[in-house]
C-alpha cells in the first residue's frame, strides 16, 4: 500500500493482478491497471503463497508497483484533470 499526495491509497490486488486507487473517505475503487504481473507464487511450501509486491508512491502521485512475476518495476503517472 502507498499514501497518495491527495490522501487516497494504491493498493496491489495480486489475486485479480490489479493496481488500485481507494478514496478512505468514500471508499470509491478506481482500476489504474489490470493483468498485472504480480502472481507469482512460491510452491515449496504446505500451500501456495504468493511473493510480496512493493506499491510506493512519489510526491507528484506517480505510483511504482513491484512486478514478482517478472522482477519489474513499472510506473504510473497521475492523469490531468
Amino acid at each position: 500500500m502507498a499514501l497518495l499526495p491527495d490522501g487516497k491509497v494504491a493498493v496491489a490486488d495480486v489475486g485479480a493482478k490489479q493496481l488500485v486507487v481507494i478514496d478512505p473517505t468514500t471508499g470509491f475503487r478506481v482500476v489504474v491497471a489490470e493483468n498485472l504481473p504480480i502472481d507469482a507464487v512460491f510452491t515449496h511450501a504446505p500451500a501456495p503463497v504468493y511473493l510480496p509486491t512493493g506499491v510506493v508512491a512519489d510526491e507528484t502521485g506517480a505510483i511504482y508497483l513491484s512486478c514478482d512475476a517478472n522482477n519489474s518495476v513499472l510506473k504510473f503517472t497521475p492523469q490531468a484533470p
